[in-house]
């Protein structure tokens, strides 16, 4: 039994690949000079200039090569060249690294000519691995600001099977269907659940897209195999993880895949060195029947497993959320005292949508109201996408709350005093009982 437990899971889940024979290739700015993420992958001599020595590289004698390198600030030519390297190497891993999470505007193109629609578009599958800090943090302007806007990705993610469907809501008085704009062609029709190709007027067609929307919403066949199903269906996989241990598996699963997809980790800053965001060794060793039941796989879902958990039935309240701002709910929770009347559950993998599992905890706390809870703006996080997608799991039984910050422009305030306010607000709203009692 392990009981020690581990802030930052890279060197025990590098090491796990690198003796799997797994080439491994991380690149950042500053990413082996000591001041970022990854400040202990390389260690410098103080008294030779320029000696350094990265002792991952010295694991075992048959192991595979282990990369860090310093990157200019140009991260469209850099994406770039990660990115034919991730399509050269297959079985490497690939990971590039945003200084802040916004450094991806930079190479938008990158991301929107070759990686989203890689496979799609060019027919080539590739598993590079986008690493974006983000999370609001409360800094100074500069830094606080320099944020993902999550919404933007979860746009363009492709996470539903060709389907036929039977029920397209007939045409308007403009000829398109009821909940579509026509483009070009008549027969090719553009939806809020993707594009569906056939006559709008005949009522039938295939919806290419994700499922879950308000309008012409189809939910997926809730089989077994339905993770790995979605997986391969998708454009590419998004997740944002709040244990170092949810970490080390999203990364295992990436490289151990058949099949290669490009993954979009948000990786808040703070969870660096928050004392709750640790995970036991146990909770990352070798999968087996038994281990799995510990949870030693990734976790598309963490379900609540506190006292709300022993009583499902008194539960008034189910949040769900992702990232960092679970702490910052079960730490307000705790405060409150609601530990036995409100459920807070973890959307690890935003896309594609966990259904199986949303649908579990539904079922589970049956009398509880939905809250969505979220750090991020209004229009610019993630209830715009999972809103709709819980509702078509619950077969649109109840409504889903929102919890969070306003609509705004920019990604954070960038005033420390105006973010705790902010951050109080979002929190009363989650935890006042009567707050959605009239939806």
């Amino acid at each position: 039994m392990v009981t020690q437990t581990e802030p930052e899971p890279d060197r025990r889940q590098q090491n796990f690949w690198l003796r799997q024979n797994f080439r491994v290739r991380g690149c950042r700015l500053s990413d082996g000079s000591g001041q970022v993420r990854h400040r202990h992958h390389v260690l410098h001599d103080q008294n030779v200039d320029k000696r350094t020595c990265i002792p991952m590289n010295h694991l075992a004698p048959d192991q595979a090569p282990y990369t860090v390198c310093n990157s200019s600030l140009s991260e469209y030519g850099v994406l770039g060249f990660e990115l034919g390297f991730a399509m050269a190497s297959p079985n490497a891993l690939i990971l590039w690294e945003a200084q802040f999470g916004d450094f991806h505007n930079t190479a938008q193109c990158i991301i929107d000519q070759f990686i989203c629609p890689g496979q799609a578009k060019w027919v080539r599958q590739n598993g590079i691995v986008l690493l974006l800090p983000h999370g609001m943090e409360g800094m100074v302007r500069l830094r606080n600001q320099n944020r993902v806007r999550p919404s933007e990705l979860l746009l363009t993610c492709r996470s539903a099977r060709v389907r036929r469907v039977q029920n397209i809501p007939p045409p308007g008085p403009n000829g398109s269907s009821r909940c579509a704009t026509t483009t070009r062609t008549s027969r090719r029709t553009q939806t809020g659940t993707g594009t569906v190709f056939g006559s709008a007027s005949s009522g039938t067609g295939t919806v290419f897209g994700s499922v879950g929307s308000d309008c012409g919403s189809v939910l997926q066949n809730l089989t077994e195999d339905l993770a790995v199903r979605q997986l391969y269906d998708c454009n590419w996989i998004v997740v944002n993880c709040s244990s170092p241990g949810n970490y080390f598996h999203v990364l295992r699963r990436q490289i151990l895949l058949p099949f290669r997809k490009p993954l979009i980790v948000f990786t808040p800053k703070s969870l660096l060195r928050h004392p709750d965001a640790r995970s036991s060794f146990d909770g990352m060793l070798p999968g087996n029947a038994a281990a799995a039941a510990r949870g030693t796989h990734f976790q598309r879902l963490i379900p609540e497993d506190g006292p709300a958990a022993q009583r499902p039935d008194a539960v008034k309240r189910l949040i769900f959320c992702t990232g960092k701002v679970y702490y910052e709910l079960t730490k307000e929770r705790q405060r409150r005292g609601l530990e036995e009347t409100v459920a807070i559950s973890r959307m690890e993998q935003l896309s594609p949508f966990p259904f199986d599992q949303v649908k579990a905890e539904f079922e589970r706390f049956h009398n509880a109201d939905l809250v969505w809870c979220q750090e991020e703006h209004k229009n610019q996080g993630y209830y715009d996408y999972v809103k709709p997608r819980i509702r078509t799991t619950i077969n649109k039984a109840k409504n889903v709350g929102y919890a969070g910050r306003d609509p705004a422009a920019a990604p954070a305030t960038g005033n420390k005093n105006t973010h705790l306010v902010e951050l109080r607000r979002f929190l009363d709203t989650a935890f006042d009982l009567e707050a959605f009692s009239e939806q």
